[in-house]
């Protein structure tokens, strides 16, 4: 996300989700003076989001303006990963900045970020911890993996899901949200 930042100039995040909300877990902000700020461990909701309309199609790149927040546009592309959770890169500012031909710029720059990190990084588990009441505290853990490793041995995806729980149980207790 940060070379997706510096190339366009924007806020870039990388989001998270369950399926249900997605939850931005590392940004890199735009060196502008006016820009997107401050969503790291942010919940977003998927219905009419730029986000959530690229969860769905991985592989698309989808562009929404004040859907979150008005007069912002937000560009998302889902990296292509098994199973139900999704993974994706936003590139997120001040709707006046994003007319025809940036928007062309910055689509071409986040279809190479997202191809870059889906060839860099093998996404090689997930782990999500939930306590199931409506509007309850949840959590979730990603492991990535360099090119030539296959998988996450036995005890890193048994602690990817201790991670997760470690960080549901954080929120739950008012701490939240909290990177671990």
């Amino acid at each position: 996300v940060d070379r997706l930042a510096a190339e366009t100039g924007e806020s870039a995040y990388l989001a998270i989700s369950d399926g249900r909300i997605g939850t931005y877990v590392a940004a890199a902000e735009s060196p502008r003076a006016i820009r997107h700020v401050g969503w790291v461990g942010q919940d977003v909701p998927l219905e009419n989001s730029a986000l959530g309309s690229a969860l769905r199609s991985p592989g698309l790149v989808v562009d929404r303006t004040g859907a979150i927040e008005e007069d912002i546009t937000a560009i998302s592309r889902a990296l292509p990963v098994e199973g139900t959770l999704g993974i994706a890169v936003s590139i997120v500012g001040p709707e006046h900045r994003f007319g025809i031909e940036e928007r062309a710029e910055h689509e071409t720059a986040l279809n190479h970020a997202v191809e870059a990190l889906d060839r860099e990084h093998h996404l090689v588990g997930l782990a999500v911890a939930h306590d199931g009441a409506a509007g309850g505290a949840h959590a979730l853990a990603v492991g990535l993996a360099h090119p030539g490793q296959k998988s996450l041995g036995r005890g890193a995806l048994h602690g990817l899901g201790w991670c997760a729980e470690d960080a549901a149980q954080l929120v739950r207790a008012g701490h939240g949200p909290v990177q671990v």
